[in-house]
This record gives structure tokens, C-alpha cells and sequence, in this order.
């Protein structure tokens, strides 16, 4: 009579069955993405331990802020995280994009979204492929969008902040709009933003106009940076009363040259 022998697998199966002892099992290896979703930025994947989980979390919450959603599965049997080298730095790339839907396996990185130049692409495809990181090759489609920057500023140059006479104090209206800023910029915090400070008419010397401008400013920067933007993304100027927009014979006129404007360093264009 042929005995039967129980293979590797049913012998697996019933250790299982029988004392609940789980088989070794192959895992996929080591990854994240990060995925732009309605201004949210989703962050997802596998890693081998808590440390290199908490690790893919706190650099894109330094990036992002608290538009970082999502989290990082922990998995023993992932493998090496090669990735967590230039973890910091292919974030601070990956935010210069719009759009972004980025994935690291550890020898590759593939990257996809929109940019607002061909230099600008070309040194975010440099700074994901950095050798320090163990990156074999940079795959993906990064789209060139000449126009970003400058659809990003006619947006900002909408949001005007205004001030009520010989005043620094921010109104309900003037809160609201810096809110918008905040949100516009912490989209890609890779953008400089430049904060000018304007008054109506220049009370004492034109460099007293200009000092009270630039509080003004500061008081907007100030508030911008409390909202998650960081004090390097950030230029103030005082400009006092040398760029009027209208005439300051009406109330209306002075009401609209007392204000705070914003727009992109030439850096980011």
C-alpha cells in the first residue's frame, strides 16, 4: 500500500489549523507614493519598522504641512528602505510640482505631474535621481506648463489686503484673503512669495512711509507664516506711498493705495 506524504503546504496549513502558527510569507518590497488629491497630499505604502514609518511622515509633513494625509503601512518582511536617504531632499523636489503623483521603490522613482519650466523639470528629475539615494533611473511624465507661475500670480494679484487709515490691524475681510494666499502657496511650497507694504499718503519723511508700509507687510507675513508657510518662503518690502493706484483725492482712491500686495520672486520664474 502507497502511504501518502503530507508536502510543505499541508503541513503549513495545519500547524495553522491546529496551534494557529502563520507561515513565513513574501511581502512586497519597501515603497511609498505620494498622491496630490483635492489640495490634499496622500501619502501611502510599506515599510519595514515604525522608525522609517515615522520617518516618510514627519519629512512630508515638513514639506506639505498639514495638507499630508494618509499613512505608511509596517510590514517586518518589506525589506530595506533604501529609500529613506535624500528622503528630505526628493520631497522638497517632488512640491515644485502640480499635481503630483510620486511612488519610490527604493532603485526607482517614478514621477508625474506638472511644472512651470523645462529647467525647473529637468532639476527635479536631477534631485530624484540622486545617487546618495540608491535611485537607479527616474521614470514618469513631468508636463512643461509655461504659463503655471504666471496664472499662480493673477491669482495672488487678486488678493489684495487692505488697510483702514494709519491702521496694521487685520479685518475679518483681510484675514480671509491671507487665508487664501496660504492656501495657494502651500500647494507648491517650493514658491517665494513677495509681500509689499503700501500707505496713501506719506505722513512725515517718505522713510517713515516706508517703515509703517513695511509693518504692514510684516503683520501680513507674520500671519501667512502661522498658516504653515515657512519664514524662507517669505520677502517683505516696504514700498511707502512711491506706487499709488489711484488717486488719493477720494476716499475710495486712499482706501485702495492703503494695502498689501503679493507676488512670486523672480527665483520661482
Amino acid at each position: 500500500m502507497k502511504l501518502f506524504r503530507p508536502t510543505v503546504s499541508v503541513v503549513a496549513l495545519a500547524l495553522v489549523a491546529v496551534v494557529g502558527i502563520t507561515p513565513a510569507h513574501a511581502a512586497d518590497s519597501a515603497h511609498f507614493s505620494v498622491v496630490e488629491t483635492h489640495g490634499s497630499m496622500r501619502v501611502s505604502g510599506l515599510v519595514p519598522n515604525e522608525i522609517v514609518a515615522n520617518q516618510v511622515m514627519r519629512s512630508a509633513t515638513e514639506v506639505w504641512g498639514d495638507r499630508v494625509i494618509g499613512s505608511v503601512e509596517i510590514d517586518s518582511f518589506a525589506g530595506e528602505a533604501s529609500f529613506v536617504v535624500g528622503l528630505d531632499e526628493l520631497f522638497t523636489a517632488a512640491s515644485q510640482v502640480d499635481d503630483l503623483s510620486l511612488r519610490n521603490d527604493g532603485d526607482s522613482v517614478w514621477l508625474s505631474g506638472v511644472v512651470g519650466s523645462a529647467e525647473l523639470r529637468d532639476e527635479i528629475i536631477t534631485a530624484a535621481g540622486s545617487s546618495d539615494s540608491g535611485v537607479e533611473e527616474v521614470l514618469g511624465s513631468l508636463i512643461v506648463d509655461e504659463e503655471l507661475f504666471a496664472r499662480t500670480e493673477q491669482k495672488l494679484a487678486a488678493l489684495t489686503v487692505n488697510f483702514a487709515a494709519d491702521s496694521t490691524t487685520l479685518d475679518l475681510e483681510a484675514r480671509g484673503r491671507i487665508l487664501d494666499v496660504a492656501s495657494l502657496i502651500n500647494q507648491n511650497p517650493a514658491l517665494h512669495l513677495v509681500i509689499e507694504g503700501h500707505v496713501a499718503i506719506a505722513t512725515g519723511s517718505a522713510a517713515d512711509a516706508e517703515a509703517f508700509s513695511g509693518e504692514r507687510a510684516r503683520v501680513v507675513a507674520q500671519k501667512l507664516m502661522s498658516l504653515s508657510m515657512g519664514t524662507d518662503q517669505v520677502e517683505v518690502r516696504g514700498l511707502g506711498a512711491t506706487r499709488p493706484l489711484a488717486s488719493n483725492d477720494t476716499p475710495a482712491g486712499a482706501a485702495s493705495n492703503r494695502r498689501v500686495e503679493f507676488s512670486l520672486n523672480d527665483d520661482n520664474k
